[in-house]
């Protein structure tokens, strides 16, 4: 997992997420942001951005923004997106 893009799919799919429901528990202005970012349409996106998502996923954001720190894995992702519902 290369881009910010690939490791949001990954954490997203293996949390059982949709973009929409993920982008809604991390209070996205748009339903479409999460998708946009997988797709890496954006360069950098902005912290508090990136921190919310990492919340909502319980990932840390240095693994998010860039891939370093250990992968976490797909088990306590979907514990902690259960615990954000």
């Amino acid at each position: 997992m290369q881009t910010l893009g690939e490791r949001l799919r990954w954490a997203r799919e293996a949390s059982g997420l949709s973009q929409r429901a993920l982008s809604a528990r991390a209070q996205l202005k748009s339903p479409r942001h999460v998708g946009l970012i997988e797709l890496d349409t954006y360069k950098t996106i902005e912290g508090t951005t990136a921190a919310q998502i990492a919340g909502v996923l319980g990932v840390s954001l240095d693994w998010l923004l860039s891939g370093t720190g250990e992968q976490p894995t797909a088990e306590a992702i979907r514990e902690s997106a259960g615990r954000a519902a």
